[in-house]
């Protein structure tokens, strides 16, 4: 019995001396100064654990730093990080990718499985974004980082009223006036087709005591157009088709009742003036992945409150969803792409 316990106490005398003997910490040459507070920090965290500042990144600790990315929200300044090409690495690298990101694997996945450009994350800092990308990097996979303020979600493409074809030139003459802009054939870079979706709804929710809320009226309307961004080489804010207030003369012969099938037409008729220009025409299936990384906007207005009664009463509100400045940023990305 005594044989036992002196065995014991040996097993866990040599136990703690090993445990001790690692360095479980982080050396005074490893630690990394705030230049916000000034207060030294572990060398694997993004930002100070004292003021929030971000911390300069040491490329040859990258690996060591276990990051909690901060919420981004909808209209602050996000840093996109963007994958345009080795989408079988990333697909072969997701459960990698997903130990330093947070990303789902299956988000990952879909997010390349049309082998497209397409923001993987949107981040709240270039320094946040640049560790992803160098993570990305020691994989093998090349990635681009576009901030939205470059993207200008806010700020929609110049609308355009009509396009006259004159020779070698085409003349686009915006909606609101006479300024007119002159662009030869290998002027025109990029076409973007896309679709404008609103929606609203309306409701009328009940309430009472002791009792849930019943939704008692409910009406739902919406509306998706068809557009075409257009760009130039020397021009990101670019101009927008639209099938209302279009004077879709141009088309000549070609020219149907439909405005749907004129854009359609144009798009066509344009990539014939320019054949050098990248046609990217898949926005529409890109829509579901690009709901992970840029929802679209959603809004709730309520009307007021209404007595229904005895403890009872009756709110109405409207939810409005537009993915306006979704289409802005996917169009506005392939021109940082070009």
């Amino acid at each position: 019995m005594q044989d036992d316990s002196i065995s014991t106490e040996q097993v866990l005398n040599e136990a703690v001396t090993q445990i001790r003997s690692e360095n479980i910490g982080f050396t005074v040459d490893q630690m990394v100064s705030c230049r916000g507070c000034g207060r030294q920090n572990p060398p694997n965290r993004l930002r100070c654990m004292y003021c929030s500042h971000e911390l300069e990144i040491d490329p040859a600790q990258a690996e060591l730093i276990k990051p909690k990315f901060q919420v981004v929200e909808p209209r602050q300044n996000g840093f996109n990080v963007v994958v345009s090409e080795n989408f079988e690495l990333v697909r072969t690298a997701a459960a990698e990718i997903s130990s330093f990101t947070g990303l789902e694997p299956a988000w990952i996945a879909a997010a390349i499985e049309a082998e497209r450009p397409m923001p993987l994350m949107r981040l709240g800092s270039r320094n946040e974004a640049d560790f992803v990308m160098s993570g990305l990097g020691r994989l093998g996979i090349s990635t681009t980082i576009v901030d939205d303020e470059s993207l200008m979600p806010d700020r929609p493409p110049i609308r355009l009223r009509s396009i006259d074809f004159i020779e070698a030139e085409a003349k686009f003459i915006e909606f609101n006036g006479e300024t007119l802009h002159s662009l030869k054939s290998e002027d025109l870079v990029l076409i973007v087709p896309g679709v404008l979706s609103e929606s609203k709804t309306d409701q009328v929710e009940k309430r009472s005591r002791n009792k849930d809320p019943k939704i008692v009226d409910n009406i739902h309307t919406g509306s998706d157009e068809a557009v075409l961004d257009l760009y130039a080489k020397n021009d990101a804010v670019g101009f927008r088709v639209r099938m209302a207030g279009f004077d879709f003369s141009c088309l000549g012969g070609e020219r149907r009742l439909l405005a749907v099938e004129n854009i359609k037409r144009l798009a066509s008729l344009l990539m014939e003036f320019s054949p050098s220009a990248r046609f990217v025409s898949d926005y529409v299936t890109a829509r579901a992945a690009l709901e992970q990384v840029w929802p679209a906007d959603e809004r709730r207005d309520t009307k007021g409150v209404q007595r229904g009664g005895f403890g009872k009463v009756d709110i109405a509100s409207t939810l409005s969803n537009s993915n306006l400045r979704q289409f802005n940023k996917f169009s506005r990305l392939q021109w940082h792409l070009l």
